[in-house]
């Protein structure tokens, strides 16, 4: 397979870095902004309009997709295909069944009320705006990965100000961007990696590496979108409608 991406260890588990095409990035771009223009769209999609959760309890708008929008702009063949490349080439780190882009079925309590109507993506917009974060976490998932949408274009020359900074140590600060995080949550010792980050970047990790994103330091709008790809079999658990197993 000719893909240019880049597979490597940066501080243990393997990233995969690579761009995601100009076309399906508009695409995904057009939707989430036509969305988030039509009140009947945001309350089928949004969080703010109560059917899609806040997640991680944060105040921002998140927004997920349709399951068949993705496969017809060509995402989840695309991200199905770095999927599948990443557990074949990262021998010891999965046990080589192959995966697929997780969907979403209803929760117990009641999430994604239109559920029954709407065959969401397990993939969602953070819409993130000035003091907007991600805390440290992790995916129940197989492999994890995200997508740069949107930079502001101010954002670059207030982190290399925030760099320059003399007697402080910026290097995990870095807002606005994505940082990963190996190791404990409570000993304080840890190796982090802050990959290049540009609109159309994207990234593949293992779901249990944590990550986190500092608080944006500018008014407009930074927009990154993430995705879980589980095992095939827990795929089509998911989409019968029962829980995966294993």
């Amino acid at each position: 397979m000719k893909l240019p991406v880049r597979l490597h260890q940066p501080f243990g588990p393997f990233v995969l870095e690579t761009t995601c095409p100009k076309n399906i990035m508009d695409a995904l771009n057009k939707k989430v902004d036509d969305i988030c223009s039509d009140p009947e769209e945001m309350r089928k999609y949004c969080s703010s309009r109560g059917n899609i959760p806040n997640l991680l309890l944060r105040d921002l708008e998140v927004v997920y997709f349709e399951k068949d929008f993705l496969e017809d702009i060509g995402f989840t063949e695309f991200i199905e295909t770095l999927g599948n490349y990443y557990i074949q080439n990262t021998e010891g780190t999965h046990n080589h069944s192959s995966v697929k882009l997780s969907v979403i079925t209803p929760g117990h309590d009641g999430t994604f009320k239109l559920s029954h109507e709407i065959l969401y993506s397990d993939v969602w917009v953070n819409r993130y705006y000035k003091g907007d974060y991600t805390p440290y976490h992790d995916h129940g998932s197989e492999i994890a990965g995200i997508v740069v949408l949107k930079i502001p274009e101010e954002l670059s020359e207030v982190n290399l100000k925030n760099k320059e900074s003399e007697g402080i140590d910026n290097r995990g600060r870095i807002g606005g961007q994505v940082q990963l995080i190996n190791g404990g949550n409570f000993d304080f010792s840890h190796d982090e990696y802050i990959p290049d980050q540009e609109e159309g970047t994207v990234l593949i990790f293992p779901a249990w590496l944590s990550h986190m994103t500092y608080p944006l330091p500018v008014n407009s709008e930074r927009r990154s979108l993430s995705f879980n790809m589980v095992k095939e079999s827990g795929y089509y658990d998911r989409l019968n409608g029962n829980e995966p197993q294993g």
